[in-house]
C-alpha cells in the first residue's frame, strides 16, 4: 500500500470515528440481537403498526398512519391544543427522547418530534377507546377517531405490537401527553397505574388479584417494562429473603409436578400472591401464582426476556429464573393437566395440554445453555429433599413389609411350601369360578 492509499484509508477511518454516536448510559431501547431474532423473527417484529423509530416508515405498516392522524385530532380537541403548540412541546423532549435509543436514528428533529407526537397520541387514544383509560378523560364534541367495528377488528393486532420491545416510546413521552388531558383543577390518576391495570387485564391474569407492583420510586422506561414489574418478587416473601447469588455453586433442579403429587405434596393456586414470582412451599403445600396462556403469550415472554437483558440498572434476571422453574416443574402433558385442573394454568387458547407443554419448553430454549443458580434455588432444594425423604420412607416401609413376610411365612421350608400350596389353591378356585360362570348363564 503506497502513501496515498494509506492516507485515504486513515482519513476514512477518522471520519467514521467522528461520526460514531457517543455511548449513552441513559439508553435503554435497542434492537434485538441478531442471533436471538433468528430464533423467531415474527415475535420481535411489529406486524400492524410501528411505534418509535426502529420500524418507522416500513411500507407494509404505512396504511395505519391515517389512524395516528385521527388519534392526534381527537387528542388535540380534548386538550384544547393547536398543532403548533403540540409540536413545540414535543420539540422540547426530542433530545431527551432520542438519547433513550441505543442506536443511531436517521431522522431529523422535525420528523422525530412528529413521530413521538403521533405515536404517543395513538397509544393514549387507543387505551381510551378500549375503555381501560381513566374515566376523567372526557371525550368532547368531536368525531370518533376510529369506527367501533374497526376498533374491534384491529384491537388484537395493536395490543400484540404494543409489547414488541423494538416498538416502544420512552414512557415519559406518554406521561407528558397524558398529563395534558387534565386541567389544573383535576387530579389525574397516575398513567403508570392505568397502564399497569390495562396490561394486567390483557397479558397477566384477570383473576389473580395481583397487587400493582409499581412504587413511586420505580422508574418506568417503556410499556414492556411495566409487564416486567409483575416478575419482580415481593420483598416480604421467604424466598426473597433467602435468595443470595453468592450462596454456593450448586443449582438445584425441582422435581416435576407429577412427582411432587405422587410423593404427597399438594399443589395449589397462590391466590394471595402479589407477583408472578411469589411461589411458596410450606408444610407439604406448593403454592404457584396462576398465569394465562393467551395468543400473545410467547411474544410477551420473549420480549420481556429482551427487555430484561437490556436492563443494566438491575442485575437480577428474574424472568429467566421464572422460566427455568417452569421448565423443571412441567415436563409432561400430565404436569400441564394437573396445573390446568388446579386453575394455575389458565389456557385461553384452543390448544391442548401437549401444545401448552411444547410452548413452555420452547420458551426455555431462549435461555443460556448453562444453568446458573436460580432465584428459586432454596425452594427447589426443599422440594427435592422432601421427595427424597418420602421416597426413602416408602422404601424403608417396603423393606419392613418384606422382612415381616419373610419372617412370618418363609422362616422354614415347610412354611414356604404351605404358602405356595395355599396360593395355588386360591388360583384354582378363581379359575373354576371364571370357567363355570358362562355355563350357569347359558342354562338360564
Amino acid at each position: 500500500m503506497d502513501k496515498g492509499e494509506g492516507d485515504h484509508v486513515t482519513i476514512s477511518i477518522k471520519k467514521t470515528l467522528m461520526e460514531l454516536p457517543p455511548t449513552n448510559p441513559e439508553s435503554f431501547l435497542y434492537k434485538v440481537p441478531r442471533l436471538r431474532r433468528k430464533m423467531n423473527e415474527t415475535v420481535y417484529t411489529p406486524q400492524f403498526i410501528s411505534i418509535g423509530p426502529f420500524h418507522h416508515g416500513r411500507p407494509e405498516l404505512m396504511a395505519v398512519e391515517q389512524y395516528k392522524l385521527r388519534a392526534l385530532k381527537t387528542y388535540l380537541a380534548r386538550v384544547n391544543l393547536k398543532v403548533e403548540e403540540a409540536m413545540s412541546m414535543t420539540f422540547s423532549w426530542e433530545e431527551k427522547a432520542r438519547s433513550c435509543y441505543g442506536h443511531s436514528i436517521d431522522m431529523n428533529k422535525q420528523d422525530f418530534a412528529k413521530m413521538m407526537l403521533l405515536d404517543g397520541c395513538f397509544i393514549l387514544e387507543f387505551m381510551n377507546s378500549t375503555n381501560y383509560m381513566d374515566s376523567l378523560l372526557s371525550k368532547g364534541d368531536h368525531e370518533e377517531w376510529i369506527d367501533g367495528v374497526l376498533l374491534i377488528g384491529v384491537m388484537d393486532d395493536v395490543e400484540r405490537d404494543l409489547i414488541i420491545f423494538e416498538n416502544q416510546l420512552p414512557f415519559f413521552v406518554l406521561q407528558q401527553l397524558y398529563e395534558l388531558s387534565f386541567s389544573s383543577t383535576k387530579k389525574s390518576k397516575d398513567l403508570t397505574v392505568n397502564f399497569m391495570e390495562w396490561m394486567a387485564e390483557l397479558f397477566i391474569s384477570t383473576t389473580s388479584g395481583y397487587a400493582l407492583p409499581f412504587k413511586e420510586t420505580t422508574k418506568v422506561r417503556h410499556v414492556v417494562d411495566l409487564l416486567r414489574f409483575y416478575y419482580i418478587p415481593s420483598p416480604e416473601t421467604d424466598e426473597y429473603n433467602k435468595f443470595n447469588d453468592n450462596e454456593g455453586i450448586y443449582s438445584y433442579q425441582s422435581p416435576t409436578i407429577t412427582k411432587l403429587c405422587e410423593t404427597g405434596i399438594k399443589v395449589q393456586r397462590a391466590m394471595e400472591a402479589d407477583s408472578m414470582m411469589d411461589f411458596s412451599f410450606k408444610n407439604g403445600v406448593l403454592k404457584i401464582p396462576p398465569f394465562r396462556i393467551h395468543t400473545n403469550f410467547e411474544i410477551q415472554i420473549r420480549n420481556l426476556i429482551v427487555s430484561e437483558i437490556f436492563n443494566v440498572v438491575e442485575g437480577k434476571k428474574y424472568i429467566f429464573h421464572y422460566l427455568l422453574l417452569l421448565d423443571d416443574l412441567i415436563k409432561t402433558e400430565k404436569d400441564v393437566s394437573i396445573l390446568m385442573k388446579e386453575k394455575i394454568i389458565i389456557n385461553e387458547t384452543d390448544g391442548s395440554a401437549e401444545q401448552v407443554l411444547k410452548l413452555i419448553h420452547n420458551l426455555h430454549l431462549i435461555a443460556p445453555s448453562y444453568r446458573p443458580q436460580s432465584y428459586f434455588n432454596n425452594m427447589s432444594r426443599d422440594l427435592d429433599n422432601y421427595c427424597e425423604k418420602r421416597w426413602q420412607r416408602s422404601m424403608a416401609s417396603l423393606r419392613r413389609s418384606m422382612a415381616s413376610l419373610k419372617r412370618d411365612y418363609f422362616s422354614t421350608p415347610w412354611a414356604f411350601i404351605s404358602f405356595l400350596a395355599a396360593t395355588f389353591l386360591l388360583i384354582l378356585s378363581l379359575l373354576q369360578t371364571l370357567f363355570s360362570a358362562p355355563s350357569i348363564f347359558h342354562k338360564k
